[in-house]
């Protein structure tokens, strides 16, 4: 009889954890699928990628497999898309997040880091990351939404660039 009751009890512990709760990574999934196209303006396309985790790698890893994008050598600075001049352009992704879930749709940022303006190393050969450097940081906010059980990417619904300081 305590057997039984103390099952009970654990078991009706462990429901509020089961409850309708999307793992995230179910969510991040759905940018797997995505194309660079998708993600990156068509006057922003990076040549390379550097992710800030192994799970940001992983939600991109299809991306990276497409051969579009290369992994940046250790400690590069990355240039934005269209800075002019020599350097390695690409971007730090970070994320995506999600920032809220609402039944069968979420929304999810995705954040890109990335040098706008490129300062000499001293020893004179590439362009080095400073504090003067002028970092941006854009976000974009995606709509998510669930069909047949999968998340999908719907659209971005909004963005920003910021000038950290």
């Amino acid at each position: 009889m305590k057997l039984r009751r103390r099952t009970a009890i654990v078991l009706l512990c462990m429901l509020p954890g089961c409850a309708r709760r999307e793992p995230k990574e179910a969510l991040l999934q759905a940018f797997s699928d995505q194309s660079g196209d998708q993600i990156f303006l068509r006057d922003s396309q990076p040549d390379y990628l550097e992710f800030d985790a192994r799970s940001t790698a992983s939600v991109f890893s299809k991306l990276m497999r497409s051969g579009r994008y290369r992994i940046p050598p250790p400690h590069s600075s990355l240039l934005c898309p269209g800075v002019p001049g020599e350097g390695i352009h690409g971007y730090l992704l970070t994320g995506p997040k999600v920032d809220t879930t609402m039944g069968d749709s979420a929304y999810v940022s995705l954040f890109m880091d990335c040098i706008r303006g490129a300062h000499t190393c001293p020893n004179g050969e590439q362009p080095c990351f400073t504090r003067s450097s002028d970092v941006l940081r854009m976000s974009t906010t995606y709509l998510l939404v669930k069909k047949n059980g999968n998340w999908q990417v719907v659209k971005p619904i909004s963005g920003g660039v910021a000038v950290p300081m």
